[in-house]
Parts: C-alpha cells; sequence; structure tokens
C-alpha cells in the first residue's frame, strides 16, 4: 500500500511539474508572432498613407498611372499645344476630371478654342485658305500631348475619329474661317448626338424599364 501510494503521488508530482513548465512551442510562436505583427503606430502609419493617395483601401496595392509631365514641356511640339489643351493635361493628369464621357465633353470644348485661335502654318503667307495637312498635324500635335498625360477614354477616341472623318471632308479652296464653322458644328452635333440623346435613350428607354429602386448593377469594362 505504501509503494502505491508512493507510486501515486510521484506521478501526481510529475503530472503537475510537466503542466508547470511552459512549452517550447508556445514560447517560439509567441516570440515570432511578437516580431512579425508591427505595431499600432506602424499599422496607422500604413493606412493613413494609403488614404493621403486618395486610393481605396481595398484598391490600395493597385500601381496608380503617374507622368512626369515636366518632360513634355523640353519638346519642340509643346510650342504648338494651345494653352487650352495644357490645362485640360494637367487636369487629366492630376485627376481633377475623371469619368469617360466628363473627359470627353471637355477634350472637345479645348479643341474648339483650339480651332478658334487657328491661323494656318507658322510663317504661311495664305492664312485665308485652309492647309489640311497643317490642321491635322496641329490637332495630332494636340491629341498626343492628351494622350501623354493620360490615356484617352474610350470616348475620346470616338471623337477623335469623328472629327479627323469631317475635316477629310471639308473642301480644300474653303476658306479657315469657314473650317472653323464647320468644324464647331461638328463638334457641337458630336456632343449632342453622341453624349446627350445617347444618355437620355439609356436612362428613358432601358433603365428606366430594367432597373428599379435596391437593384445591385454589375459593371463590366474590357
Amino acid at each position: 500500500p505504501h509503494r502505491l501510494q508512493s507510486e501515486a503521488g510521484d506521478s501526481t508530482l510529475s503530472v503537475i511539474s510537466k503542466s508547470a513548465r511552459p512549452s517550447t512551442n508556445a514560447t517560439a510562436i509567441a516570440t515570432i508572432a511578437t516580431t512579425a505583427l508591427p505595431s499600432n503606430q506602424s499599422q496607422q502609419n500604413q493606412q493613413q498613407k494609403r488614404f493621403d493617395d486618395g486610393r481605396v483601401t481595398l484598391f490600395a496595392h493597385l500601381t496608380i498611372y503617374t507622368r512626369n509631365l515636366d518632360r513634355l514641356a523640353t519638346k519642340s511640339e509643346s510650342k504648338l499645344v494651345h494653352p487650352a489643351v495644357v490645362k485640360l493635361g494637367l487636369q487629366y493628369a492630376t485627376r481633377q476630371i475623371v469619368g469617360s464621357n466628363l473627359r470627353c465633353v471637355a477634350f472637345l470644348f479645348a479643341i474648339q478654342k483650339m480651332l478658334e485661335d487657328y491661323e494656318g502654318p507658322l510663317g504661311s503667307n495664305n492664312l485665308s485658305t485652309l492647309d489640311p495637312v497643317d490642321l491635322n498635324s496641329r490637332l495630332k500635335i494636340n491629341i498626343n500631348f492628351l494622350t501623354k498625360c493620360r490615356p484617352n477614354a474610350v470616348t475620346m477616341g470616338t471623337a477623335i475619329r469623328y472629327l479627323k472623318t469631317h475635316i477629310e471632308r471639308i473642301p480644300r479652296n474653303i476658306t479657315n474661317e469657314k473650317v472653323k464653322a464647320l468644324l464647331s458644328d461638328v463638334i457641337k452635333s458630336f456632343l449632342r448626338e453622341k453624349i446627350e440623346l445617347a444618355g437620355i435613350a439609356i436612362a428613358e428607354t432601358y433603365a428606366i424599364t430594367k432597373i428599379t429602386n435596391g437593384d445591385v448593377i454589375l459593371i463590366f469594362g474590357q
């Protein structure tokens, strides 16, 4: 009996001593967790950085499109870029104007101002008659500037093709003043038909019959 009691006592002490000793694995895990997890201050700093650059936290891992605009000013072609286009390019680059339709409308307004101030080829003696080659070249330079500031939106690409098509149809013996009037009407027509009326048609013909309050809309872009 004494031996059984002694063995039982030794077993109890052994269990107690084992439970009292800290586990090696638990200590290692605690050490790793302490070194791996950043402090609350660093977490707050990381979160603050995400909010400061204007990105949503969910998409903070995505790269923001940036462009060094100082390099654009050093090119010789920059002298042919209209001030309204330069201003618009800076607004594109700093994301002051966003959205396909809004960017397209602002683009057409800037091109319209460029056309209003267009006087023909530099150094030419005949500034009254249209020079289609020079006009297309001037238009291309201004469009390229905007593209370097930020890639064109889909609607802008449509507007550019629309404008170039009508420039090709203009008679070669027409005066610059008439060209400006014709292209101004072309721009107004595009804004009216392709953007304003298109939005009304989508809203009144399809959206009002297909979408009700509380619906979740999934938009696919490519």
